[in-house]
């Protein structure tokens, strides 16, 4: 979990950016924020990230006892005139937070798969894919230690080309802090749906949209990803 205020925001940037100010000026360094990543092991045993940029060494993970396949958000640099390994961009700094994952389910009318889904996304940003997981970070306003498990769902009788996929929250226990508007990341393995969804065409296209409440009538209201259709290219 990552907070979404300016204090730790800013005290992120400060992290990276302060550890490579010792750095010699006019060094090729680059900072990332927020890549999604699954970990991987190279023959050796060394810690690798694979992500939409590319597999990474990440070596200041050797004594994380990360599992292979675990999610996770990263934050971390690269020096690009520092790189002592040729085979993989070696990064430093890193800072991540695990992500919990699940598989998208197809109900009738792409209704929920329980009735306690209840809590309103406030607002949902998208992260670059990394094979067929899709990476989220939803906003809610909630006691800091607050845990939360997403679905999506979709029609099961929907054979348009274009479907809705539909993502709702619940809560994971109570928490116990002081309420503020935090940032959570989430996942979704698609390998199932991409599968079942693969046609002759070069991409599969859906539209997705998040559970922002009820109306007055107890029906569930939804708001639609701002860049819809999502599209995904179908590997030849």
């Amino acid at each position: 979990m990552i907070r979404l205020n300016n204090v730790i925001i800013l005290s992120l940037f400060a992290l990276i950016f302060g550890a490579t100010s010792c750095m010699k000026k006019g060094e090729n360094i680059s900072s990332h924020l927020y890549i999604p990543a699954i970990v991987e092991y190279s023959f050796l045993q060394q810690p690798l990230l694979k992500t939409s940029l590319g597999t990474v060494l990440a070596p200041e993970l050797s004594d994380d006892l990360l599992k292979p396949s675990e999610l996770l958000v990263t934050n971390f640099s690269v020096n690009y005139d520092n790189q002592p390994s040729s085979e993989y961009t070696t990064i430093s700094n890193v800072q991540y937070v695990k992500v919990e994952s699940s598989y998208p389910a197809a109900t009738p009318g792409g209704e929920s798969t329980t009735e306690d889904y209840t809590v309103p996304i406030e607002d949902m940003l998208y992260r670059d894919p990394v094979v067929n997981i899709l990476f989220f970070g939803f906003i809610h306003t909630a006691p800091g230690d607050q845990k939360f498990v997403y679905e999506m769902t979709y029609d099961s009788e929907d054979t348009s080309d274009t479907p809705t996929l539909y993502i709702r929250a619940k809560k994971d226990g109570e928490g116990t802090e002081t309420k503020g508007a935090y940032l959570y990341f989430y996942a979704f393995d698609m390998t199932s749906y991409f599968s079942s969804h693969k046609t002759d065409a070069t991409e599969i296209k859906f539209n997705i949209k998040y559970k922002t409440g009820v109306d007055d009538e107890g029906k569930d209201v939804y708001k639609s990803w701002t860049n819809n259709p999502f599209i995904w290219e179908v590997a030849k």
